[in-house]
């Protein structure tokens, strides 16, 4: 980059990079007429290769962390969200926390209210990555000398780090092909909140950041059925890990015959040493030569049993689809096989086109 090497704002062409990139509003640069430099080309498709998470441009000039949008009053998708990563950041730097000039709260400002700009990298990033790009303000003094290097460094190096570790929070997990296990390019979707991430396609991982709160979470791929999870709690300052297989909707077809709603029993309930779960009226079959039953669906039934707490204690999975009744036989242990204390537990059947959930106490 010229400007970095001649130690200016604009390139050797006299552009301001800051001002260079696509606005979320259609508009390119800050006048809607820049053409795109060569340094703003190399950082998208940069950008573009990446599955980022957190990013930051590190400038002098201030004291503050100025998050998106630039261009814009409006509220970001994920604009809470963003506010307290940026409020995490200048609460490990005391002079930022202290920073209340203007707009800025604790050091922090959304950057319309700060001063209106149009191309700016953090816009284009989060709007076209999905990354959440922060503006990051060192220090009031534009050129700071070299000498002032140790007492920056000293200033953002525990903020720098927390930066890094946020990046493992929220929920995360490898969206895979149910058959062969292989990853996928999915779209992740908190429902309630927020923009959707993307997977990795070369390993199918994703990072999804969400404040703290039960989402509905809804994976979807080209080719693939969508699935979606109901109440996952998902932690700020923690990671849940989800991890999901997808069933193609090629190749085989599958229809459920029968009852248009399955019908779930439990007996004994309650129960002190075992239960049985019972399914009535779901059966797959596919379009296999002759119609013969599947008997190895694609999109197997689970059922899943919880505690009072929402925590998942034991999951069972039914493959063989070939019956319209189904049972499975649960004799209060967890997936560990450790038995459960008495209480109060809930189960969810799911299969495709059905979801029923329903309550069973154990005693002892």
């Amino acid at each position: 980059p010229d400007g970095r090497q001649a130690g200016t704002r604009r390139n050797a062409n006299d552009f301001d990079l800051n001002r260079n990139y696509p606005v979320p509003d259609g508009g390119i640069g800050e006048d809607g007429t820049y053409p795109r430099q060569p340094e703003t080309e190399a950082m998208i498709d940069f950008c573009c290769a990446h599955n980022f998470v957190i990013s930051t441009m590190y400038h002098g000039g201030a004291l503050v962390v100025n998050y998106v949008w630039d261009y814009t009053p409006s509220p970001a998708p994920d604009s809470g969200l963003i506010q307290l990563i940026a409020l995490g950041y200048t609460w490990l730097n005391g002079r930022m926390w202290n920073n209340h000039h203007g707009y800025f709260y604790h050091g922090t400002v959304d950057g319309w209210y700060w001063y209106p700009v149009y191309g700016s990298l953090q816009d284009w990033a989060y709007d076209s990555t999905l990354c959440i790009d922060l503006t990051i303000e060192l220090d009031s003094d534009k050129w700071p000398p070299a000498n002032r290097l140790p007492e920056l460094w000293d200033e953002n190096r525990d903020a720098m780090i927390y930066l890094i570790t946020k990046t493992h929070t929220g929920i995360t997990g490898v969206v895979t092909d149910s058959l062969t296990g292989k990853p996928l390019y999915a779209e992740v979707r908190a429902i309630e909140y927020g923009k959707p991430v993307y997977t990795d396609p070369d390993v199918g991982d994703y990072y999804k950041l969400l404040r703290d709160g039960c989402y509905t979470m809804q994976f979807s791929s080209t080719g693939y059925l969508t699935k979606t999870y109901d109440d996952v709690y998902v932690k700020f300052d923690s990671l849940t890990i989800l991890n999901v297989r997808l069933c193609k909707t090629t190749e085989i077809e599958e229809k459920v015959v029968g009852h248009p709603l399955p019908i779930v029993s439990v007996y004994p309930n309650p129960f002190s040493t075992t239960t049985a779960i019972t399914l009535s009226g779901y059966q797959a079959i596919g379009n296999t030569p002759g119609g013969k039953p599947m008997t190895n669906a694609q999109c197997p039934m689970t059922i899943s049993i919880y505690d009072l707490s929402g925590r998942l204690v034991k999951q069972f999975t039914i493959y063989d689809l070939r019956f319209t009744n189904h049972e499975i036989v649960w004799d209060g242990r967890d997936n560990n096989g450790v038995l459960l204390p008495a209480g109060v537990y809930f189960y969810r059947w799911k299969g495709e086109g059905f979801n029923i959930q329903g309550k069973l106490m154990i005693i002892r």
